[in-house]
This record gives structure tokens, C-alpha cells and sequence, in this order.
């Protein structure tokens, strides 16, 4: 009975770690860059700025970031996304200025720390 139980709670808990790794994928976007952190940050920028050409409703760009699952901040301009793949923590960053209601200037960065 014992080991049953404990075969149980081990696949719990994998599942629990598969499932946690699957509802944090990365925004669209952000899905599928290089393995090389310099190259997936040139990639990154580029899609947003092809996503996402200039003039954009800053209410649009808004909208559209948070349904992707990125955290916007919409005082401080910026949206960001991060998770963890052991043995990192995965980072991406939307930046922008606004004036009149309109983004003026965006920018992305994509970056990991690890161990």
C-alpha cells in the first residue's frame, strides 16, 4: 500500500511540473528563437517590430500584448514575459513611448540568466 501511494504522488507531482512547464509557454512571439541568446534577441525585436509597425494605437499594442500573456504596464511602457527552464530564467521585454495615445517608439529584448 505504501508504494502505492508513493507511485502515486510521484506522478502527481510530474505531472503537476509538466503541466506548471506547459501553461507558461512563451507569447506567440517569443516562441522558437535560437538557442544562441544574442540571435534569439535580434530575432525577438525583429517580430515585434514587424509585428507591431509604427504609428500603433498604444491601446491596440496594449490589448494585443496582454492577450499573448505578456504583463503590461501601461504607465511605464513596457510588457513583459518571464519563465523558468532549469536551468534559466527566460526574459522578454516590450518597450515603448507613447504621446497622444500613439506608440512613437518601440523596442524588445530577449534574455536569460543562468546558472
Amino acid at each position: 500500500m505504501f508504494l502505492a501511494s508513493a507511485g502515486l504522488l510521484v506522478g502527481l507531482s510530474a505531472g503537476t511540473l509538466w503541466l506548471d512547464w506547459w501553461l507558461h509557454l512563451p507569447p506567440r512571439i517569443g516562441r522558437g528563437l535560437p538557442s544562441d541568446h544574442v540571435a534569439a534577441d535580434q530575432v525577438f525585436r525583429e517580430r515585434v517590430l514587424a509585428a507591431y509597425p509604427l504609428p500603433v494605437d498604444a491601446d491596440v499594442l496594449s490589448a494585443r500584448l496582454q492577450a499573448e500573456g505578456f504583463e503590461v504596464d501601461r504607465a511605464g511602457g513596457v510588457a513583459r514575459f518571464e519563465t523558468s527552464r532549469f536551468p534559466c530564467l527566460l526574459m522578454w521585454r516590450i518597450v515603448w513611448t507613447e504621446s497622444d495615445g500613439a506608440v512613437t517608439r518601440i523596442d524588445a529584448r530577449y534574455g536569460a540568466v543562468c546558472l
